[in-house]
């Protein structure tokens, strides 16, 4: 409004400047008016967006009927024209109630017939629209009369201008056309569309012009003609197949013409015309033979593709409308319709961004009208081709000039906006009839040229069915690569795949397919742009699914940063949608051992543990990862901090990400969103001097960084001058369209850029208020010691360095302090002090992420190094300065000073070896370096020990080959380095300490190997182990191994049961580790029980009421040591699992007894709940123990040789045992409830996500149940049926649903998923009808029999299917239909029902029956295939019907889209369809 106001002010406005130049012969004046008038009629359209313009139009209107301006330039009197065009156009919302309309029609219709010398061309074709746009908007004042004449004059004119086409006069020409265009919107007696004759020759015309006129200069009337058919081709539907090759020709001709203005309009027309001879009922022939044509224009055999590309949205909007008249659509059809999305996709990016968005919107009606012809047929259509264009999105392009880039920056605008909400497109009625509201922006594309008959819906489920189709084709896909990685080191110790954490440190990890992780690396940038565009409402549904499949994969490998990012962006869709909100706190109420009030468990309290254990052990690794994988694990970790992590878990996270951040801008966008956050007052966190002093330095380094300002960057760019439109460039605005960065695949930016992170960084410290004073102190110094206050504030020391050209002053004020107090405390003899503070700020600048800084300093450090290993005495104070340096960066908690730590350490044995003469007992400088190695091998810091053993792993190679410090120290080395592992049983696997000292434990190994006799000899220099003298050869050091296979300490107990059994076989004279132990069981028969039992089975006194909580634990974990130690010697058949049955002397089975008729809470009652990080630790023993139980009675039953013997032996004598109710119930909940076991057993830090999967637990529980079956032990079914039953009711896990309580509960569903597979299970067994009657008797509701149980399964399908979208429900329903069918004789009664044949699916339209089948149509496959005989019979008494094809063909291309995962299938189908002959003759 204030900017209208100072535009057209009365005094010194537009409108002022236009009366005072009425009259004015002056060539300037007239050249400033026309300049303002085209302004004008650029500006004043904008009335529906700045309603204020209305003020001013009768003043204006005024001013353009003024007399003088009907003498003005040519430029001028056309200008005005066009402004009252815009006032009478109705779409622009002009009150023209005092306009007078009738009088200005009066006087244009007069003055049209004016001579030529009078009336420039220009003027008159304005004219001609003027007239028009009035006769088409305001009907009552043209009545017929004035009609037909002006019908007359635009028909004479046109006529006479095109007959010599050298000599029109081309704005004439557009001006009348565009005049037609307008009446033809008229409807009284003389309209156009009524009189066959003016629609013949308006018909007529616009075959001439389109025809004979292209060597025209000028395409205005070309334009203008084309614009016209494109808008009334409905009208000249009667001429299209007469006249059918000559359009076809011009069309094509015009619609791949050079002008972008002409090709364009042409494009329409072409398509239009295409579009109408599809609607065509009386041209079946023609509709047949253009599917044909089709088939050859995207074959491979036309070498002509490339040019129809531009093409194929035209057609491939014009077959979705002959589509959506076929019920159903034939198959040959659709086949088409699927070929052309194809070719369209693969030549997705040579097209101009104008042909990718009519494609992809033509692509979306496609959908559309997909949609509401069947949900099941759209399914099919939407899987198949969502599967193909995701592989084509992750591919790269390559380009003879440019370097090979990733395919997915021109298909995101694609993805964009399929997966978006579809835009409300209105059908060609409302257009025409109705008053149209347009958008005024130059980047949108007005859509009533290509969309005007399309009705596009906006229904939740149309975007969620396209929303899971991409969610479901993605984690697909993901499962397809193969993302090994293997060391491709000279010497590596084998040349498979490898995935352990410590070679995160190595940089000699190659792919095993490199273009699997192309696609991958791919996959995962495109996942990670689409997520921050596109609405994420729906993802909330898929956050299980996809995190477990994410996780899945990410466990297996661990060292492909991809999966985390692909995680952080699934938690930044949770973050924003507050999708954990109260997950937090309900689970540290639950572990709080005070009391509070009981809170409702939150629906998504699975997942969140589920996440809060893969995220803690991410956590950890933040120590050894560095480069891409660091950035992607911080970027995960503080995605979604405050639902995970304490403040002071964050603080770690926060810095490392804001080190990195100076350099990578992401990931210091990524910690201001956090740190943001935790200033939350609504959260409540305590942002405490600690937290803040290791957190604000790391901000300091941002805001000491230089930048230029906006404002000085703005000054350096000249700003692009605006320019008016040409009239032309008015009239043909609605195709001259700005492409959007999206449609023409620019990749942007969503992170702030350094000048954005100072501010934010600045905002941050003014919210901290008086705390951000820790920007300047480091933790609790004072300010006196922080070195804040200075000497002098002017700069007078000066440094003048010359350069050559230019010199350079530098001050060296603010190091006097520092220098001054050296010198003083300093002497001659103390530069190794000195070092030791310069050394590490070399190394810091070695790794900092400043490139000229790195490659300076880390070829100093290495000359450095050269320099200092040339000692001429053993541990010189400054070669152990730069040795203690290196040594501590090593064992820095910063994985990249870690590594680089490592690297100058094997750098400094390098050239210590190599300055040493071969004349003496090998290099002092190692010597000295090892005995520094043994005490940080046996540190109580994690970091320490880690950093010990990184180092040896980089030197082992060197060592190996210096044979007097291998004979002296090898052993020596390989008992610290056992030491170091007994000692890290308390570190979380996640750091990777026991990786790097098992790691080094293999590196001796391979030593001991190689130099076997050596080390079997006595050698007088070789050192034994540390506190054990006796073991100095391998003799000793492998019954040592074996006297430590029974510790508590299992990492370390199965490294030296691993050690054990690799090196006896070298001992002289043993045959095997079997025949050492029986050896030794000669001099002692109870030798491996005092090593396994240790007198620690005894069962556990509760007479000391105080000590029974530590009695109770350190008797469960020698249970667990000892079960593990046996389990050990038995698979390798190093013991008979009989004799350690009958053995007297094992307490064995009595502690296992006392085991399992007693839990931890009969035990312990009230004190469990004392402690809860005890009770997790006793808990989570507990049931490893009781799943190495299982594991530990199935593999003794299955002994080849005495399995039998032994469940004879235990079925006697300890046969309540086996078939006690707890032990059952432990298999049952072991059975059903893997995952939840898994997770409690993961609880404790000494059980890593990688080591106790559900699949391994639920597998060891089948064995068992399978094993115990086959010895036809009907007790033992009985017992554990009704432990089943009881199992699934005391947790909520029934897959029939006897309420709706829990339909909503994501977490209640996610159990119930997990029993599905020991359902299978049990009634593979034959004991489901068992199971059933135990049911009944806990719940009279349930089913008393499995057929019975099924049929309600069924019935619980047909209720919800057609109406369920939630994916969990729809794993749910299908996993019940599967087990239902599997029940014998079932399918007999019920494969009519489930296809809808018969039964309460009966009533069901077939588009309905087709959604249910394409929904649940994994399961309903694994039905089919497995009882094939019975649907065959089926689908053969509905041969007719018209869903029994369909749902075959889906049913083949299932089986042959999945014949690897799904073999068991495929050879169910085969063998029938081999043994069943007539079954090729019903099909």
């Amino acid at each position: 409004d204030y900017i209208g106001a100072t535009m057209f002010n009365p005094k010194y406005g537009i409108i002022c400047a236009l009366k005072r130049a009425t009259g004015s012969k002056d060539a300037g004046i007239n050249a400033a008016v026309n300049e303002i008038l085209s302004f004008l009629c650029t500006f004043m359209p904008k009335r529906k967006r700045y309603p204020s313009l209305q003020l001013y139009a009768l003043d204006l209107k005024q001013c353009m009927i003024l007399s003088r301006y009907g003498n003005g330039t040519a430029h001028a009197r056309s200008n005005a024209v066009e402004l009252l065009t815009v006032f009478v156009n109705q779409r622009n919302k002009f009150d023209v109630s005092g306009f007078d309309i009738p009088v200005m029609y009066k006087k244009y219709a007069d003055d049209i017939t004016l001579p030529k010398t009078r009336l420039p061309s220009g003027v008159q074709g304005r004219m001609f629209i003027l007239l028009g746009t009035i006769a088409r908007y305001y009907p009552d004042i043209v009545g017929p009369p004035q009609l037909v004449q002006l019908k007359r004059w635009c028909f004479d004119t046109i006529k006479y201008q095109i007959q010599d086409a050298a000599d029109i006069a081309g704005q004439v020409i557009s001006g009348a056309l565009g005049c037609l265009n307008n009446i033809i919107y008229c409807d009284n007696e003389e309209a156009i569309k009524r009189h066959k004759q003016d629609v013949e020759s308006l018909f007529t015309i616009i075959l001439t012009m389109i025809t004979k006129f292209r060597d025209v200069s000028r395409y205005d009337p070309i334009i203008e003609a084309l614009s016209l058919f494109r808008d009334h081709t409905d009208l000249f539907s009667s001429y299209l197949v007469t006249y059918g090759k000559a359009l076809f020709d011009s069309l094509n001709y015009w619609a791949s013409h050079h002008n972008n203005q002409t090709y364009k309009h042409g494009l329409a027309a072409y398509e239009q015309f295409i579009r109408q001879l599809l609607k065509k009922e009386e041209v079946d022939g023609l509709r047949n033979s253009l599917i044909k044509i089709s088939d050859w224009f995207y074959s491979d055999s036309n070498v002509n593709q490339q040019d129809y590309a531009r093409h194929l949205p035209a057609f491939i909007k014009a077959y979705t409308l002959f589509a959506a008249e076929l019920d159903p659509i034939p198959l040959e059809l659709m086949q088409t319709l699927h070929k052309m999305c194809d070719t369209y996709i693969l030549g997705f990016i040579p097209m101009s961004g104008y042909h990718r968005r009519n494609g992809v919107f033509n692509i979306q009606s496609l959908f559309a009208m997909l949609y509401h012809k069947g949900e099941g047929l759209f399914r099919n259509f939407l899987n198949e081709f969502f599967e193909k264009t995701l592989i084509t999105t992750c591919t790269e392009v390559k380009s003879l000039d440019e370097d090979d880039r990733p395919a997915y920056i021109d298909y995101i605008y694609f993805w964009k906006t399929i997966l978006n909400n579809p835009q409300e497109i209105k059908p060609t009625k409302e257009l025409k009839d109705s008053q149209i509201e347009e958008e005024d922006n130059e980047d949108i594309l007005d859509m009533t040229l290509m969309y005007r008959d399309t009705a596009i819906d906006e229904s939740a489920n149309l975007s969620d069915t396209l929303y899971d189709a991409f969610l479901l084709a993605t984690l697909k896909l993901i499962k397809t690569f193969n993302l090994k990685l293997k060391n491709v080191a000279p010497d590596a110790e084998d040349d498979g795949e490898s995935q352990s954490i410590f070679n995160s440190v190595l940089n000699t990890l190659k792919p095993v397919n490199q273009k699997d992780f192309v696609l991958f690396q791919n996959l995962v940038d495109f996942w990670c742009d689409l997520l921050k565009e596109v609405d994420s409402k729906r993802l909330l549904d898929w956050v299980h699914i996809i995190s477990t499949t994410i996780i899945e994969q990410s466990v297996v490998n661990p060292l492909v940063s991809g999966f985390y990012k692909m995680m952080s962006e699934v938690m930044i869709v949770c973050e924003k949608r507050k999708f954990f909100s109260g997950c937090k706190e309900y689970y540290l109420q639950s572990k709080s051992e005070i009391k509070h009030e009981s809170r409702k468990m939150p629906k998504e309290y699975a997942t969140f543990l589920i996440l809060r254990d893969y995220l803690k052990e991410v956590w950890h690794r933040l120590q050894q990862f560095t480069d891409d994988l660091l950035a992607s694990c911080l970027r995960l970790v503080l995605s979604y901090p405050i639902a995970f992590f304490d403040l002071e878990e964050l603080i770690t996270p926060l810095e490392k990400a804001l080190r990195l951040g100076i350099t990578y801008h992401p990931l210091a966008t990524i910690s201001m969103n956090s740190l943001d956050k935790l200033l939350d007052s609504e959260l409540g966190y305590d942002i405490n001097s600690t937290f803040l002093s290791r957190i604000l330095p790391c901000i300091n380094e941002y805001l000491l960084v230089g930048v230029v300002s906006n404002s000085e960057e703005e000054i350096n760019i000249k700003k692009k001058k605006y320019k008016i439109p040409s009239a032309a460039e008015r009239k043909y605005e609605n195709v001259r369209i700005k492409m959007t960065s999206d449609q023409l695949g620019v990749a942007k930016s969503t992170y702030s850029g350094l000048p954005d992170l100072q501010l934010r960084m600045m905002q941050f410290l003014g919210r901290l208020g008086g705390k951000n004073k820790q920007l300047l102190l480091n933790g609790e110094q004072s300010v006196q010691e922080s070195g804040m206050l200075a000497w002098d504030p002017i700069k007078r020391l000066k440094l003048r360095v010359p350069f050559r050209n230019s010199k350079v002053d530098i001050y060296l004020d603010e190091f006097l302090p520092r220098i001054s107090k050296t010198s003083k405390e300093a002497n001659e003899s103390d530069y190794h002090k000195l070092y030791l503070k310069i050394f590490p700020v070399m190394l810091r600048l070695a790794i900092d992420p400043d490139q000229v800084a790195r490659d300076m300093f880390r070829l100093l450090y290495a000359q450095i190094i050269h320099w200092l290993t040339n000692n001429a005495y053993s541990e010189n104070p400054e070669t152990m300065a730069l040795l203690t340096t290196c040594l501590e960066a090593a064992c820095n908690t910063d994985a990249g000073l870690r590594d680089y730590g490592a690297e100058c350490i094997q750098e400094f044995v390098k050239w210590s070896i190599k300055q040493t003469s071969r004349s003496t007992d090998a290099a002092m400088n190692i010597k000295s370096l090892l005995k520094r190695l043994y005490n940080l091998m046996t540190s109580p810091s994690s970091t320490n020990r880690f950093g010990a053993s990184l180092v040896f792993n980089r030197i082992y190679r060197l060592f190996r080959e210096e044979s007097v410090l291998v004979h002296e120290y090898t052993l020596e080395i390989l008992g610290q380095l056992f030491i170091s592992l007994k000692m890290s049983e308390g570190d979380h696997p996640s750091i990777g300490t026991r990786d790097q000292i098992i790691q080094a434990i293999s590196h001796i190994k391979r030593i001991i190997r190689t130099k076997v006799n050596t080390f079997l000899g006595e050698n007088s220099t070789r050192r034994p182990f540390v506190g054990a003298d006796g073991v100095d050869d391998l003799t000793s050091v492998v019954a040592w191994a074996f006297s430590e296979s029974g510790k508590t300490q299992r990492t370390y107990a199965k490294v030296c049961m691993t050690f054990f059994v690799e090196f006896v076989k070298y001992l002289p004279g043993c045959k095997s580790a079997k025949y050492w132990l029986s050896k030794e069981l000669t001099k002692d028969n109870d030798y491996y029980i005092k090593v396994f039992e240790a007198d620690g089975l005894n069962t556990p006194s509760v007479e000391d009421d105080h000590r029974i909580m530590t009695v109770y634990t350190n008797w469960i974990k020698r249970l667990n040591s000892t079960l593990d130690g046996y389990i050990w010697l038995i698979e390798r058949n190093v013991l008979s699992p009989y004799e350690l049955l009958l053995n007297p002397n094992s307490m064995l089975i009595i502690a296992v007894e006392y085991f399992i008729r007693n839990s931890p809470h009969d035990v312990l009652e009230e004190k469990l709940n004392q402690s809860v990080i005890e009770k997790n630790k006793i808990l989570s023993i507990y049931f490893h123990i009781s799943v190495r139980l299982i594991y530990f009675f199935d593999l003794i039953f299955k002994s080849p040789e005495e399995g039998q013997r032994c469940y004879d032996y235990m079925n006697r004598v300890f046969g309540d045992l086996l078939y006690d109710r707890n032990f059952t119930n432990s298999i049952a909940k072991t059975l059903l409830l893997p995952k939840e076991i898994s997770e409690v057993i993961q609880s404790d830090q000494g059980n890593a996500v990688t080591n106790s999967g559900a699949t391994r637990i639920f597998n060891i529980a089948k064995d068992y149940i399978v094993s115990m079956h086959k010895k036809i032990s009907g007790q033992f079914m009985k017992t554990l049926a009704g432990s089943i039953s009881l199992v699934a009711f005391e947790n909520n896990a029934n897959l029939l649903l006897t309420n709706e309580t829990g339909l909503g509960n994501r977490s209640s569903l996610i159990k119930i998923i997990q029993t599905i597979d020991g359902l299978k299970l049990i009634q593979s067994l034959d004991a489901l009808d068992s199971v059933c009657r135990e049911s009944h008797k806990l719940n009279t509701e349930y089913p008393e029999s499995s057929e019975k149980f099924c049929l309600a399964l069924f019935n619980q399908y047909v209720r919800f299917c057609q109406t369920t979208q939630d994916p969990l429900w729809v794993q749910i329903l299908g996993s019940s239909l599967v087990i239902a069918f599997s029940q014998p004789e079932f399918s007999q009664q019920h494969a009519s029902k489930l296809l809808g044949f018969s039964g309460p699916l009966e009533s069901l339209k077939n588009s309905e029956k087709l959604d249910i089948f394409q929904k649940h149509g994994e399961y309903i496959y694994n039905c089919m295939a497995l009882n094939f005989k019975d649907f065959s019979d089926v689908l053969s008494g509905h041969i007719n019907h018209p869903l029994t094809s369909v749902y075959f063909s889906m049913f083949l291309e299932y089986l042959k889209a999945n014949r690897l995962s799904q073999r068991k299938l495929v050879f169910k189908f085969t063998d029938y369809v081999s043994r069943f002959k007539e079954f090729d003759i019903v099909f």
